[in-house]
C-alpha cells in the first residue's frame, strides 16, 4: 500500500493535534513540535497547523530504532 493510498480519505480521527501525540508518549508538546520541526517525528504542515497521522504515530513508536 503507497502511502497516498493509505492517506486518500483519511477521517478525523485518524488526525491528531500535537497535544494529543504529547499526551500518548508523556512528553511536553514542545518536545512533539521540536521533534517534529526536525523530522524525527512524522508529520504533515498544513499552513500554520502541524498535523499528525494516526497510523505513522502508531508505527514510529513501534519502530526499532
Amino acid at each position: 500500500m503507497t502511502i497516498e493510498s493509505e492517506h486518500a480519505s483519511l477521517t478525523a480521527a485518524q488526525i491528531m493535534r500535537a497535544a494529543e501525540v504529547a499526551a500518548l508518549l508523556h512528553v511536553p508538546v514542545s518536545t512533539v513540535h521540536d521533534w517534529a520541526r526536525s523530522g524525527r517525528l512524522p508529520s504533515r504542515k498544513r499552513g500554520k497547523h502541524r498535523l499528525f497521522i494516526r497510523a505513522e504515530i502508531e508505527r514510529w513508536i513501534l519502530a526499532d530504532d
